[in-house]
């Protein structure tokens, strides 16, 4: 399993370099993507086209929400200012 992690980690990298791991939880990744310059239709495509090569059963995108913002914060931060 650490095998098609590691691909989808380099995959991720490879295919958005100013991506951030957020989160990496029992084969579950939440990436921040910075806005500028992302093409989601091209990277839906792309990933779309390489899902069985990489062994990806779900995958999604979505907008930031306040909540992620605070649980990113607060892990950043060691949860000393919550």
């Amino acid at each position: 399993m650490e095998e098609i992690y590691n691909n989808i980690k380099e995959y991720v990298k490879e295919k958005l370099p100013k991506s951030e791991l957020v989160t990496d939880f029992n084969g579950n990744f939440m990436y921040f993507i910075p806005s500028g310059g992302f093409n989601a239709s091209r990277f839906y495509i792309d990933l779309e086209s390489n899902k069985s090569r990489l062994k990806i059963a779900d995958w999604g995108l979505s907008q930031t929400t306040l909540e992620d913002v605070f649980t990113v914060v607060n892990a950043k931060d060691g949860g000393n200012n919550a």
